[in-house]
């Protein structure tokens, strides 16, 4: 690539994007503007082909709206953001659209409960952060419609998150170290992707095993094909 930067189109091409989806993020100011070199044209370097990419990442696999894409990008361009609020932040965003149940009773008891919980194990968390009100509502939801009513079912998912969650932490704290706020964001985004997706996926594998195991036809077994 020459000295002078790419083309609009180079960045099309190294980035997967459509040259009229730049335009429109150089507009929103989702992206710097280039060097202008001529009336209508401008040069362009590795800085906003990885900020395209970050933006295409959190829209796509993220499933993140341009609202919620803003909010995020200013919070990575924020040098004085903690990274305990650039989390926070993160968090508000992934979870916008989990609303919580309406009766306050039983998300009071719900919060309490897993205040409790947490607490046991040692865990400093804000009650009012958008996690912790997405678990409480998750909570009070399988309480209220299944009859569950103890805490106790989310043991075995807080043993399996908490070697998890501070492996995790500690990748994201080097990270922030290293001022590349734009990675902390990715990492926190895509690995909540990627539980959400291993843990379905895990769930195909035991639902399948299970299946073959109440079905004696040869048919039910993995690989094997019923007769046509």
């Amino acid at each position: 690539m020459s000295v002078n930067g790419m083309r609009i189109s180079d960045l099309s091409r190294r980035s997967g994007l459509p040259v009229p989806t730049i335009k429109f993020y150089l507009r929103a100011g989702l992206v710097a503007a280039g060097t202008r070199t001529a009336h209508n044209q401008a040069r362009y370097d590795e800085e906003h082909l990885r900020r395209l990419r970050l933006i295409a990442i959190l829209s796509t696999v993220g499933r993140l709206g341009l609202s919620a894409v803003r909010d995020i990008l200013a919070a990575v361009d924020d040098p004085d953001l903690s990274l305990v609020r650039l989390h926070e932040i993160v968090g508000e965003v992934l979870f916008a659209g989990r609303p919580v149940p309406l009766d306050e009773r039983p998300l009071s008891r719900a919060g309490a409960a897993i205040d409790r919980s947490l607490a046991g194990r040692g865990w400093w968390v804000d009650r009012r952060s958008a996690g912790h009100a997405t678990l409480s509502g998750a909570l009070a939801a399988v309480q209220q419609f299944a009859g569950e009513a103890d805490v106790a079912i989310l043991a075995p998912y807080l043993d399996a998150v908490e070697a998890l969650g501070h492996q995790e932490a500690a990748a994201l704290a080097k990270q922030d170290a290293e001022a590349d706020r734009a990675t902390v964001v990715v990492r926190i985004v895509m690995f909540d992707v990627i539980l959400d997706a291993l843990r379905f996926v895990a769930q195909e594998h035991y639902l399948r095993e299970l299946t073959v195991l109440r079905d004696p036809r040869p048919s039910a077994r993995p690989g094997r094909s019923s007769p046509g």
